[in-house]
């Protein structure tokens, strides 16, 4: 009898170190209130390009670290 494989779908995003994200477009790939990424940005784990809220531009580097960093919160609940 041979093995039968399925293949699994896996959709995803790819992003460039210098992808511009909005505060917005961060929350959504976060799945997290802006208020969380705010916390982030004021606490120096981001630093985004732009001087307020409405200006700042997140790169898919900051995307990675907000994950993580997200993350740790919730594991660890701090």
């Amino acid at each position: 009898m041979t093995p039968t494989f399925t293949m699994a779908e896996t959709t995803g995003l790819i992003l460039e170190e210098q992808t511009g994200l909005s505060l917005a477009d961060l929350c959504l790939a976060c799945e997290a209130e802006a208020e969380r990424i705010m916390e982030l940005v004021h606490e120096g784990v981001l630093a985004p390009a732009g001087a307020a809220p409405g200006e700042w531009r997140f790169s898919g580097l900051h995307l990675q670290r907000a994950r993580v960093a997200l993350r740790l919160q919730t594991d660890l609940d701090v």
